[in-house]
């Protein structure tokens, strides 16, 4: 008789399960913090008066129409996760008193963050990394130039909400980019007191510098870092603080998105350690970034781009149709790189086939060769009845 596979829960689980219990009777857990993240993914840009209101009276000004398969995977999640809103008493009354959206293409910049309160705790969640290609590109300055724009956007941000002097408690939040700005916000803010806890979703770690600092000692105690089995993301730059590694359902880079991790009860069912293609990502890419000086990954990040932003494509899902239409402009833009630069372009491409690599080969070990290997035995019990 075949094993019964095991059922997996997930977030929008955890709002059916945990949706009617009141923060005041059951404070937030590590996977609350994670729900606050993914609904600042949400298009608030659609919100015009917001401040002060419960958020189940904001969904349909967020969303005027119903999403479907069709929008995508994530952003029919993160619609399905809003839409139980109204339905949580555990959510239903938070109220949002504050949001900043900031796309600058000159200074490549892409920042979003939302303060979100009940009674006198405060919330404010960071978005992580858009599907912009500007968004992308100032992930990668990360790993050459600090603060980047939405570091100091996210530590104003964070000002202006101890500056009102309102909240006992404020806690940060952040999924991808999202968890370094809170980690950073954490950091480099005013007054580190009012901060009760950091919570970092597989965001990219920290420069040296900023690592070292006072500020960092005084703060790394009340960050709590969650990565999925297969992190990349996760375990770029410094990390500083010891990560919880989450079971996903996922594979490779697909388990960035958390909507993929194993919830059960109110928290997050957890790893020994990260797989084998993991760690080995993880070694090739700080052995790559190790070789480079700042100013030659500055270099690096702004010919890959370049190449990126001749094509006229403002998302990365864009790419294939605007680099058709725009081929002269590409084609001029990749003529003027050099041998070194192709070279070192090159090392980069190899490591993200490697990670796709290791999903496929993932893929395959968990649920293809359990099904050969099934249908093998069959083939050779029929043969030997017969």
């Amino acid at each position: 008789m075949a094993k019964e596979k095991e059922k997996i829960y997930n977030l929008l689980d955890y709002m059916d399960w945990r949706g009617d219990l009141l923060p005041s009777v059951v404070p937030y857990s590590d996977v609350d913090f994670v729900i606050f993240a993914e609904l600042v993914y949400a298009p608030l840009e659609n919100l015009k008066d917001y401040r002060g209101k419960a958020i189940k009276s904001l969904v349909t000004e967020i969303y005027p129409e119903a999403l479907t398969d069709k929008d995508g995977f994530l952003r029919k999640t993160r619609y399905d996760l809003w839409s139980k809103v109204p339905n949580s008493p555990r959510f239903k009354d938070v109220k949002l008193e504050d949001f900043v959206s900031d796309f600058e293409v000159e200074q490549s910049k892409q920042f979003a963050a939302a303060l979100f309160t009940y009674g006198d705790e405060a919330v404010v969640a960071y978005r992580g990394t858009d599907s912009t290609i500007i968004g992308w590109k100032e992930d990668f300055m990360l790993s050459f130039e600090v603060p980047v724009p939405a570091q100091t956007d996210a530590v104003e941000f964070l000002n202006r909400t101890i500056d009102s002097n309102k909240y006992k408690n404020i806690y940060l939040c952040g999924h991808s980019k999202g968890g370094n700005l809170a980690k950073y916000a954490g950091a480099m803010c005013k007054d580190q007191s009012v901060i009760a806890g950091i919570y970092d979703y597989d965001g990219p770690g920290l420069d040296e510098k900023t690592l070292k600092s006072q500020r960092w000692e005084s703060i790394k105690g009340k960050i709590k870092g969650f990565i999925p089995e297969s992190s990349v993301v996760g375990l770029l730059l410094g990390r500083g603080v010891e990560n919880r590694i989450v079971r996903s359902e996922s594979v490779s880079v697909m388990q960035h998105n958390p909507f993929h991790w194993h919830v059960l009860g109110s928290t997050f069912v957890t790893s020994e350690e990260t797989t084998l293609s993991s760690r080995a990502i993880d070694t090739a890419t700080h052995d790559f970034l190790d070789r480079l000086s700042n100013d030659r990954r500055r270099l690096l990040v702004e010919t890959v781009f370049s190449l990126l932003e001749a094509s006229g494509a403002r998302e990365l899902r864009e790419l294939p149709i605007h680099v058709a239409k725009n081929f002269a402009e590409v084609k001029k833009t990749y003529q003027n790189v050099s041998e070194e630069d192709w070279k070192a372009l090159k090392e980069m491409a190899e490591i993200l086939k490697q990670s796709g690599s290791y999903g496929v080969k993932t893929v395959y070990d968990r649920d293809v060769a359990p099904e050969v290997e099934k249908k093998i035995g069959f083939l050779k019990n029929r043969k030997n009845r017969n």
